[in-house]
């Protein structure tokens, strides 16, 4: 007894419903996205160790942490960015390049 739907029901379930795609995530705006990186509590701690090497008048340590912070966060911005885009464009297409089409080829050898 086969097991799941041949390729003729899949046809017609597609042509009926569309295709089996999850729903696109949505993101927030860039920018938010962005500011929120900064609630980080390590990131508010050097923010306020750059304030207090600023008010001590240690302008060169400010601005160190301050070029430190405004780095990391920016490499954590891009590399989410860039892992959410790896991501959604990995669900939509399998190692061969179509969807499921490696599957409908094995259960249509089975029957």
């Amino acid at each position: 007894m086969p097991k799941g739907l041949s390729s003729q029901e899949a046809a017609a379930l597609f042509s009926q419903y569309g295709p089996n795609d999850p729903a696109p995530v949505k993101r927030g705006a860039a920018v938010l996205e962005l500011l929120l990186l900064f609630l980080n509590p390590l990131v508010i701690i050097l923010l306020v160790a750059c304030l207090a090497s600023f008010i001590l008048g240690q302008t060169t340590e400010a601005s160190i942490i301050l070029v430190i912070v405004l780095l990391g966060v920016a490499i954590n911005f891009f590399q989410t960015l860039i892992r959410a885009c790896h991501c959604q464009a990995a669900g939509k297409r399998d190692a061969y390049g179509n969807r499921s089409s490696r599957w409908d080829l094995a259960r249509d050898q089975q029957t």
